[in-house]
């Protein structure tokens, strides 16, 4: 089952900000039905242990989130080396599998019940897999300055200037036309 969402900030379980202010209460919507969501159990309040799937400061410095970011470091050198599709899906399956079987969950805050959802396996692989991709946000390319057009800019000089310049250019090309006839 696939999700729809907008996908600009795709580090949103690993809890990195975007460049928007947010409020450290808002959480990802869940943009699903909750009955979309699986069957798993209506949780509450998340534990220390899970991972928050969402952007913000309060997603950021959750402990599970924190967590999540070293296991996922930790995989990241094997995944990047890895030539075959199915050892990256291998990697992932792992991290997923490890990080479930040390009884965390991938949770999602439904905003209209006002209740926290477990994701389930094929989204929590998804964000697994994109968070081993992508760079931490200190490597992150900046974007590229883009160059104002320098077109000749004729630079306004006083006419006394103007005269002496000039009167020295032409003595330099009679110079030249001298030279070249000697």
């Amino acid at each position: 089952e696939k999700y729809d969402r907008d996908d600009d900030d795709d580090n949103d379980v690993m809890g990195e900000d975007s460049d928007e202010e947010e409020d450290d209460e808002e959480h990802f919507e869940a943009s699903v039905p909750t009955s979309g969501i699986g069957s798993s159990p209506v949780i509450e309040t998340p534990a220390k242990i899970d991972i928050i799937c969402g952007r913000g400061k309060s997603t950021s410095m959750h402990e599970g989130n924190r967590r999540f970011r070293e296991l996922v470091a930790a995989k990241k050198p094997e995944y990047q080396r890895a030539r075959r599709r199915d050892d990256k899906t291998r990697i992932t399956t792992e991290l997923v599998q490890a990080i479930r079987e040390g009884g965390s969950k991938f949770l999602l805050f439904d905003t209209k019940a006002g209740l926290w959802y477990d994701v389930g396996d094929y989204y929590a692989k998804e964000k697994v897999s994109h968070s081993l991709r992508s760079r931490p946000s200190d490597q992150k390319r900046s974007k590229p300055k883009t160059s104002k057009k320098t077109g000749t800019k004729k630079i306004q000089h006083s006419p006394a200037l103007e005269k002496v310049v000039s009167r020295i250019i032409q003595d330099q090309q009679a110079l030249l036309k001298w030279m070249i006839k000697n």
